[in-house]
């Protein structure tokens, strides 16, 4: 569980991201001062559904937190609502943490961010640059992470200068955990958060 992690402020609010479909991903971070901390991440794919990777995944390992509230971020597609369900993927979320002692306010907005923007902002800050907060992963909490970011490689766009190429997510010799997925939940509340 958590505990054993000591980049984590057991004090402070979690930010949680989510990138929704059949394979279902979700990155948990922090701002502590002039970093943004990328805690862990964790995901599952069909036949597994959003609410195992809430009720089997993230509900156990957080149990521990001590400031129960969430910040919750992911695709603009969490607005939509599930073809059995009259409520969309983030009320989902939120009532399944909800039920368990967690409170959560949904942060993300309906429209998503060019991934030029993404590209200038993220590199900005993995560099270091004077005024934005850097980015520290948590290696051991995040390989598949790490893997992700790595297939998500910029390439010139035929609408934006750059684009994120998301070939991985169909390619079916790369792991799905390895694919672009976790990359895009990594980088929804970066550019929320610090995009102006």
């Amino acid at each position: 569980n958590c505990n054993q992690d000591n980049d984590i402020n057991p004090n402070e609010p979690l930010i949680v991201s989510l990138d929704f479909g059949v394979f279902n991903s979700l990155v948990v971070s922090q701002t502590h001062d002039d970093e943004y901390r990328v805690l862990k991440s964790m995901w599952v794919k069909s036949p597994k559904l959003l609410d195992d990777l809430f009720i089997e995944q993230f509900i156990p390992y957080y149990r521990p937190h001590q400031d129960k509230t969430i910040y919750l971020y992911g695709g603009h597609d969490g607005h939509n609502r599930s073809p059995n369900n009259n409520k969309t993927l983030f009320q989902q979320v939120e009532d399944i943490l909800v039920k368990h002692g967690w409170k959560v306010f949904v942060m993300s907005k309906s429209s998503a961010a060019s991934h030029f923007d993404k590209y200038l902002l993220i590199n900005a800050m993995l560099k270091g640059y004077s005024g934005l907060p850097t980015i520290r992963i948590n290696e051991h909490n995040n390989a598949d992470l790490i893997i992700s970011l790595e297939h998500a490689e910029a390439r010139e766009g035929l609408k934006e200068a750059v684009e994120k190429w998301k070939g991985s997510e169909r390619n079916k010799s790369i792991l799905q955990q390895h694919a672009t997925h976790l990359s895009d939940a990594f980088d929804i509340p970066i550019v929320t958060m610090y995009n102006d």
